[in-house]
């Protein structure tokens, strides 16, 4: 088992697809709509964590950056998403 991080400003098309492929198991969404959510939603230096079995994608999860805001606070955190 292998675990990659790989920067979305590096990622190839090819693994976003077979990432699409696995996410495509818990949403119903269309694998080209994925691509397209992918490039208008996550930046150069997000994460994507993929986790692979002999060559297959099994898990895969973001990693993001974000800005927590209150009323006297803003604190930069990471945040994780798409998580299957």
């Amino acid at each position: 088992m292998e675990f990659n991080f790989i920067a979305h400003n590096i990622i190839a098309l090819s693994e976003l697809r077979e990432i699409s492929k696995l996410k495509q198991q818990y949403w119903n969404y269309s694998i080209e709509s994925q691509i397209e959510w992918f490039k208008n939603n996550l930046h150069d230096d997000d994460i994507h964590l993929v986790l692979k079995d002999n060559g297959l994608v099994i898990g895969y999860l973001t990693i993001v950056d974000v800005v927590v805001k209150g009323a006297n606070f803003q604190h930069n955190m990471l945040g994780i998403g798409s998580v299957c």
